[in-house]
């Protein structure tokens, strides 16, 4: 029989492909993204992200606003369990990030000290030994040195990061387009992880949406390319390992998180009862194993504040870093008529506070953390890392990404509480951009009161709610909403 394939045959593929498009239930989330795509490709028409704040700000909410409408459209609708849609959203992901690689990095300098830090190693240099402005490696110098802030210190990244530095520095020398791909990359990697995360709790695949199409998530890692997300890589690696039984996998993917960025050591509490005291030693050996080729530079734990040492520049972040933050900035102007060192008194009262959190955390795990159900240590590093983003004295849009992660693995059809606090982070995810405003003059970069309050007031609106909601439901409900 003759197989036709003209008009006649066409015809009728072309009208149910723009059906199954624009009509299908998932048309108004192709709409939104759509939307979004066009707000990630007008910022590559801005040279400069921060001396041009509004103009890049205002891209940045639109883009938000169709995503937060994104979000609810997907929590309201029914899980379809297509792969379609799933497919979909990664995607348009991947679309969202690529115009940005085509962009200079202006919202943070990091990427040239990460460029840096790779020529070191890639030359034999210890990155940990001398501040990038030292006479001694003068002859290494290029025009990306100029470009680093904070010049006068060593490098504050531990030896993962290093690692990786150096292994894309050796791959394409000097290119920040290749850093932004790197970056990249591991973020979708994350978002695949989350995947694997949402079919072990029986929640919808699609609601990778959350994490994989957020704003600030493409930009900080498109854009910006922060190693947060290969530090956010680990460490879901290491809860998915640590939820899947593989407590050994779990330990070491919990030890590279820590030795890309600090910050996932505070998750130590929700992990060592499931370890026990041999995988626990196991994470503790791979950490100072991984330091121990660089000691020669020092700890850096004594002497001049010059960052030098492995340890020397997070001596220089405990005693001097301090912007944009939220609940320390009023800790400290609270303590001001209380003593005469406000600022280390609001420091001590944070370190005990996120102690008592973490020893919350260890006490709940429950003997030996095995009758703890996965929502509930899903749950606990949501808690943990919201203590910390709360209490820091630091506070860069880009230490929320790992938070973000975690939001689509909350129980958020069925439990109000677990909704209300995933709104308010997303909605500081947002705000918290005005931050960037602080730079729009380079001589003169200051904080501003409004944006504060503008950040973190709703923020503590919706915290405080969810907590209400949270004491207020029975333990019945609290079972349902962990079903989803």
């Amino acid at each position: 029989m003759e197989t036709r394939t003209g008009p006649r045959t066409v015809q009728p593929l072309i009208s149910n492909l723009h059906s199954s498009i624009f009509h299908s239930p998932s048309s108004p989330l192709l709409s939104l993204a759509a939307g979004m795509l066009v707000c990630f490709a007008g910022m590559t028409r801005l040279t400069h992200f921060t001396r041009q704040g509004h103009a890049y700000l205002t891209l940045l909410f639109i883009a938000f606003a169709l995503y937060l409408l994104a979000v609810v459209l997907l929590l309201r609708r029914r899980p379809s369990g297509k792969p379609s849609l799933l497919v979909t959203i990664f995607a348009f992901a991947v679309l969202f990030r690529i115009p940005l690689w085509f962009t200079t990095p202006t919202l943070s300098s990091d990427i040239w000290r990460y460029l840096w830090d790779g020529r070191l190693i890639n030359h034999g240099v210890n990155p940990y030994a001398n501040s990038v402005d030292a006479p001694e490696l003068d002859y290494l110098a290029t025009p990306l040195r100029q470009r680093i802030d904070h010049a006068w210190m060593a490098t504050p990244y531990p030896p993962a990061a290093q690692l990786t530095f150096a292994g894309i520095y050796r791959l394409a020398p000097e290119s920040q387009t290749a850093m932004q791909i790197a970056f990249t990359l591991f973020d979708l990697a994350v978002a695949i992880v989350i995947v694997r995360l949402l079919r072990r709790l029986n929640l919808p695949d699609e609601r990778v949406l959350i994490y994989a199409w957020n704003p600030l998530i493409v930009v900080e890692f498109a854009h910006s390319a922060h190693v947060n997300s290969l530090m956010a890589l680990f460490g879901m690696l290491a809860l998915y390992w640590l939820l899947a039984g593989r407590q050994t996998r779990s330990a070491a993917g919990l030890a590279l998180a820590t030795l890309t960025k600090f910050v996932p050591s505070l998750m130590l509490p929700i992990f060592v009862r499931r370890w026990g005291v041999r995988r626990t030693l196991l994470y503790g050996a791979v950490i100072i194993g991984a330091f121990s080729p660089f000691l020669d530079a020092g700890l850096g734990l004594t002497g001049e504040l010059d960052g030098t040492g492995v340890l020397g520049a997070l001596r220089i972040y405990a005693h001097r870093w301090k912007t944009n933050d939220g609940l320390f900035f009023w800790l400290v102007r609270w303590l001001e008529s209380w003593t005469a060192n406000p600022l280390e008194a609001g420091k001590l009262i944070s370190m005990i506070t996120l102690g008592l959190a973490g020893f919350f955390v260890l006490l709940r795990s429950g003997p030996g953390g095995e009758r703890e159900a996965p929502q509930t240590v899903i749950g606990h590093a949501a808690l943990l890392l919201s203590v910390y983003l709360l209490l820091t004295p630091a506070m860069f849009p880009w230490y929320l990404t790992w938070l973000i992660a975690l939001l689509p693995l909350l129980p958020l059809r069925r439990n109000w509480a677990a909704l209300v606090f995933a709104a308010g982070w997303l909605y500081f995810a947002a705000a918290v951009n005005l931050s960037y405003l602080f730079y729009l003059d380079p001589a003169n970069p200051r904080e501003y009161e409004w944006i504060r309050r503008s950040e973190y007031l709703p923020l503590f609106v919706f915290l405080m709610t969810a907590l209400v909601l949270h004491k207020r439901a029975s333990p019945q409900k609290s079972r349902a909403g962990i079903a989803d």
